[in-house]
Formats: structure tokens, sequence, C-alpha cells
């Protein structure tokens, strides 16, 4: 059967750090001890999006680190809003995917600063046969420290110079060893047109989605012309 490989970035939404920081702002009466929201993410930030670090330590350290003037309460209802939305419908149609046989694999290639993906969508990252990162200092092992499990070693693909972006077609390139041609046709989709153009210039059958109906699209050619 296909390989069906889906830069994760497309499948599960992205932290969004700008949101919170502007909410934060706002609550606080217009001012915070940070200057931008990138400096919300810390070692304190990625113990408490893995599970390590309870909301009441994780609160603690913010309202020193933001010179935060109000409750902790509002702290935490604040970054529980720190995550998008899942698509439900793509994630049902995966798992009908992977029951029919498909071979599904997701592509974290965000830059290095990234948190790993885990937390959160550990219970999503389960529907994946192979999960293949791009940052070397992500863990290694899935699992471990709240990063979420899946059947096979999360793969750290070698990079130099600091992170690959996953439209970056020396990744993808990488993608054609890292997936074993055993598992048929393999299938590249993403939500970005730059990834999808970068995937056919190394090689793979790269096609443009957003949502359910066009996954399912992508996924209908594929088997027709396998």
């Amino acid at each position: 059967m296909p390989a069906l490989i889906c830069d994760l970035a497309s499948v599960v939404a992205e932290p969004r750090l700008e949101r919170v920081f502007d909410r934060l702002r706002r609550a606080n009466g217009g001012a915070l001890a940070l200057d931008q929201p990138d400096h919300l993410r810390d070692d304190a930030f990625t113990a408490f999006e893995s599970g390590r670090l309870g909301e009441s330590e994780y609160a603690r350290h913010v309202r020193a680190q933001l010179a935060w003037h109000g409750s902790d309460a509002d702290l935490v209802a604040i970054f529980a809003e720190l995550y998008g939305s899942v698509d439900v419908a793509v994630m049902e149609l995966l798992v009908d995917l992977r029951t029919q046989g498909w071979h599904l694999v997701g592509l974290d290639g965000r830059p290095a600063t990234s948190p790993a993906w885990g937390g959160q969508y550990a219970e999503q990252l389960t529907v994946f046969d192979q999960v293949i990162t791009v940052a070397p200092s992500r863990p290694a092992r899935p699992g471990g420290n709240g990063s979420a499990p899946a059947p096979e070693e999360l793969q750290a693909v070698p990079v130099q110079n600091g992170a690959l972006e996953s439209a970056d077609p020396r990744l993808l390139a990488r993608l054609l060893r890292e997936v074993p041609a055993t598992h048929g046709p393999r299938l590249f989709v993403a939500d970005r047109p730059e990834r999808v153009a970068a995937a056919r210039r190394s090689g793979l059958d790269g096609h443009l989605y957003r949502g359910a109906a066009g996954l399912r699209a992508a996924c209908l050619t594929l088997a027709v012309t396998a």
C-alpha cells in the first residue's frame, strides 16, 4: 500500500505564542516585562508543554517572568488557549487510511527552536507509523517526558547550519531514503504551496490540500494511478 507523508504543521495546529502574548499584555494592563512572544519559550515553557511542570508551578514562574499583576487562574486560562484546534475530519481520514494499510509518516520540518510535537498533541501523533524530525536536539525516543508514543522511533534527520525547513528539497529528498520503498508509492501532502513545490522538486508526489476533502482527493489520485 502507499505511504502518506504529512507535513505535521498542516495536520495539527502549531502553538500560537503571538496570540497568547497579546492576550497576556492586554490582561496585564497593556505591559509585560518581556518584549517578544518568543521570549516565552524557555526551559519552563518546554517542561510545562510536555507535562513535566504542573500548572501552578508554571504559573508562579510566568508571574515573575512577566511581572504579572493578575491571578494565577487567569494565567492558566490564557495559556490553555495556546494550541489551535485539530481538524477532526482529517484525523478520522488518517485513521481510516491506516486501517486500509497505508503507511503514515509525519514530518516535523519546523525550525529547531520550536518545541517538539507531543504533550497537547500526543494522542494525534499515535496515528502515524513513523514521525521524522529535522532537529537533532529533539527527543530521540517516543514516550519519554511527555513526548508522543509512536510505533517507531523518532528519527532525527542530520542537518548543518541550523535546522532545515520542510520546504527545503534537501530534506524532502531524504524522505525518499527514510521511508522504505517497500511501502509502495509515496505521497507528500501539505497546506503550504512552497512545501508542495519543494516536494515535487525532490522527486516526491506532492499535493496541496486543505481539509479532509482535499486530503481524500489527493489520496484517491494516488490510489487510482498506483
